[in-house]
């Protein structure tokens, strides 16, 4: 099984390509598969030393739900709706099927990032908001679970669990003693991966 780290870069690659090919990150292309093990420790750079042009910012409202700082980890943010990306040249092939699968329009969609990594990348914090306008709630969770495990090198073993006092489903990313966590109410899907059970409680707590 991938790390967890590999595991959010994979998922967080929806939103990173498109930052990608506005010129708004780095500028190698990502491929459809997950980004290597040294960019996505480079992502979370301190906010307040900018090297180039700010992230995409333009669902604003979604982007606001994501802390700035988990158990000491700085989170990096940024927001996008769903014709930028798929219209940037770079989306993936997974991506655009899982669009396809959850039956919505492409202009109903919006996402929302946070990445972030201790200095010893001891803790890592990563979480994804995606909201899809009039989308089912079950078939929302169901498409989204499908996506993260074509992403794994064997399914992962999902249970509902309560986290931070949210009903959610969790699996574990056992090579980092970590866990991925996805919360879903009415159209809106909130993914939280992290090392530490409390960071991931102290998220979805704070969650509507």
């Amino acid at each position: 099984m991938t790390s967890l780290r590999a595991t959010c870069a994979a998922l967080l690659l929806l939103a990173f390509a498109a930052a990608c090919s506005s010129g708004s990150s780095p500028s190698s292309t990502p491929s459809a598969s997950a980004p290597s093990e040294s960019s996505a420790s480079s992502a979370p750079s301190d906010a307040g030393e900018s090297a180039g042009p700010s992230l995409p910012s333009s669902a604003a409202e979604l982007e606001a739900l994501i802390p700035d700082e988990v158990g000491g980890v700085t989170l990096q943010k940024l927001s996008m709706r769903g014709n930028e990306f798929t219209n940037s040249g770079s989306a993936s092939a997974e991506a655009e099927e899982f669009l396809r699968n959850l039956g919505v329009a492409t202009e109903d969609v919006s996402v929302a990032v946070g990445f972030g990594a201790s200095p010893d990348q001891a803790s890592t914090v990563a979480m994804f908001i995606f909201k899809a306008e009039g989308a089912d709630s079950g078939r929302l969770t169901e498409t989204f679970k499908r996506s993260v495990d074509a992403e794994q090198a064997q399914p992962l073993e999902w249970e509902s669990v309560t986290v931070g006092g949210k009903q959610v489903e969790r699996a574990s990313a056992p090579e980092n003693n970590g866990q991925v966590n996805i919360y879903v109410t009415g159209d809106t899907l909130y993914f939280v991966a992290t090392t530490k059970e409390e960071d991931a409680a102290e998220i979805l707590g704070g969650l509507p």
